[in-house]
């Protein structure tokens, strides 16, 4: 009888609750409800941290589960915020989602068979959902958002049930010993997927799902600084071998497949332009794999699977041919503007860019708490730091990131470094810098290490000189990746009438933007009329972020699928009158 009483009162309140329409931003919690719970069952936290990897946030099935998730929880009252797995947080509750370096997930995910998923509530405050693909985490998502929550996004109207219990749903799939191949000595099902951008979560996807019908389950995708010197067999993802050589040169489109055996370890390089090469290449490596019988070992060929088309020469810079382009004005005398661009094949090519007039606005070094130091603590996001120069007073507009520094390290910037007229470092010689003279003109020289910085009221380090009185500079582009590879870019320069040009060029991400070759920035910086230019840090570094009356808007794709702390940045700000 008794249980019959709290069932009723539970079904009431219940009741209650959702005709009384809780706003999203409350929830009810153990602390200000009388909800009598059995043993084992907890009641929904008001905030989730949404545990999830920066690697894994540009793939498409990460994204919906995400997205799914953080919808489930705001039915529910609750609400999800997203955080990396490597970072501390401040949520009191979390909800671990896919192929983390938790070791709640990498419990799981041991021996899981590649179309298997599994989701565990262990209490109020912890959650572990992941799949042996990311496919595989998407449906582990939507069924605990349907059996835990009951949210199911095709039946809007479905009964919401802010009541966890601490159950665990699996489905695994079995392995498949009875076809276990090699490629050399090392069977296929001890290989690892090694890849470096987030882009790479694309192809690495696709990988592992074609390979999954010779193992049965799903290879790890690691980044390529998690490798052992004691894994047997590698998978490297957009380069040929597990130093990093780029497996595509310049003005090429294909896909390049090689492979490689030293002291018992088997290297498969897997190189290609764009998804659908990619998905070409991976049908190459199927081909070949998908004619061994069980126990049968794939002879490494010496020469690669290829098929290449070069545009002409290693050393071609495709031409940009501009589709659309958009411009606002974000601030009194800054002008944003946004390109798209495509080249010869059709790979789009995306590019913003800030022009700023030196009258109205001028630039700050912008850093971590707006200080001046760097140490292992000092990073922070271009936003954060665009945060903090606002904290302090400044009426900040825009920013981008800046100098190259030393991640990993003590984060110190490789060039010249000036914020408010203090000299930070004077960086490695030879490197160039651009700067802001303490009478508000625009300076771009070639070797920061020794500049006269007396008059320098701001300064950045960048790596090469791109325009110089309106001639692009050459460089070389055959023997130097740097130079020739498309890159995510971030550059900076001035016109003659002393505008301030600031622009990012996107890439990394096939379907989204290519990068740029030093060369093509040169010429695309010279397309927005500078007379000086310099390439400043780029790769996952690169972003632009406007202020929309106190929202940060980032406007580039970062390539990390997330801003990347930095040391320093460049930040527009409003002159006083």
């Amino acid at each position: 009888m008794k249980k019959l009483l709290a069932s009723a009162l539970l079904i009431a309140i219940l009741l209650c609750m959702f005709s009384c329409q809780v706003p999203e931003d409350e929830v009810l919690t153990d602390t200000d409800a009388t909800i009598e719970l059995a043993d084992g069952e907890f009641l929904l936290l008001d905030e989730y941290a949404l545990v999830c990897p920066a690697f894994l946030r540009s793939n498409d099935n990460i994204i919906k589960s995400l997205n799914y998730l953080k919808n489930a929880l705001i039915a529910c009252g609750s609400k999800g915020v997203i955080c990396d797995d490597s970072s501390q947080h401040d949520r009191k509750g979390e909800i671990i989602v896919g192929a983390t370096s938790r070791p709640q997930s990498e419990n799981m995910l041991a021996g899981m068979g590649i179309d298997g998923f599994e989701y565990m509530v262990m209490s109020q405050n912890e959650i572990v959902i992941c799949g042996g693909s990311n496919a595989s985490t998407f449906e582990a998502v939507k069924k605990f958002c349907n059996d835990i929550l009951g949210y199911d996004e095709s039946k809007p109207d479905a009964s919401l049930r802010p009541i966890l219990k601490a159950i665990g749903f699996s489905q695994q799939s079995a392995y498949r010993d009875e076809h276990e191949i090699y490629i050399g000595d090392v069977a296929l099902k001890d290989f690892k997927i090694a890849v470096s951008r987030p882009r790479d979560t694309i192809y690495s996807d696709a990988i592992i799902e074609a390979l999954g019908a010779y193992t049965g389950y799903a290879l790890p995708a690691v980044l390529f600084e998690e490798l052992s010197p004691d894994d047997k067999g590698v998978i490297c993802v957009g380069y040929y071998d597990r130093a990093k050589t780029e497996a595509l040169a310049n003005g090429t489109d294909g896909y390049n497949i090689r492979f490689s055996e030293q002291d018992g370890k088997v290297t498969v390089g897997i190189g290609a332009t764009a998804r659908q090469q990619c998905e070409l290449a991976i049908a190459a490596l199927s081909e070949v794999l998908g004619k061994l019988q069980n126990g049968q070992s794939l002879e490494l060929p010496a020469e690669p699977i290829t098929n290449i088309t070069y545009f002409t020469d290693p050393t071609y810079t495709p031409e940009w041919f501009l589709k659309s382009e958009k411009s606002e004005i974000v601030a009194d005398g800054v002008e944003y503007k946004e390109f798209l661009y495509s080249d010869a094949s059709g790979k789009p090519y995306r590019a913003y860019a800030l022009m700023i007039d030196p009258q109205k606005n001028s630039l700050l070094m912008g850093s971590a708490n707006d200080g001046y130091e760097y140490n292992t603590d000092s990073p922070q996001t271009v936003a954060d730091q665009m945060i903090a120069a606002q904290n302090n007073g400044y009426n900040v507009i825009a920013g981008v990131n800046a100098d190259f520094f030393a991640m990993g390290g003590d984060n110190h910037p490789s060039g010249l470094t000036v914020k408010q007229g203090v000299l930070i470092s004077r960086g490695t010689k030879g490197r160039a810098y651009f700067a802001i003279t303490k009478d508000g003109r625009v300076e771009i020289g070639a070797n920061g290490a020794s500049a006269d910085v007396t008059n320098l009221q701001t300064a950045v380090g960048g790596s090469d000189i791109l325009v110089e009185n309106y001639l692009p500079r050459t460089f070389d582009m055959v023997n130097s990746s740097f130079n020739y590879t498309g890159h995510p870019r971030t550059l900076a320069g001035v016109r003659e009438d002393g505008t301030i040009i600031l622009a990012v060029i996107d890439g990394r991400q096939g379907n989204i933007s290519n990068g740029a070759s030093l060369e093509r920035c040169a010429l695309f910086m010279l397309s927005l009329g500078a007379k000086n230019a310099v390439n400043l840090d780029g790769g996952g570094s690169t972003c632009l972020i406007t202020n929309r009356d106190g929202e940060l808007i980032t406007h580039n794709s970062p390539s990390d699928g997330s801003l990347r702390k930095v040391y320093n940045s460049l930040i527009v700000y409003k002159k006083e009158n």
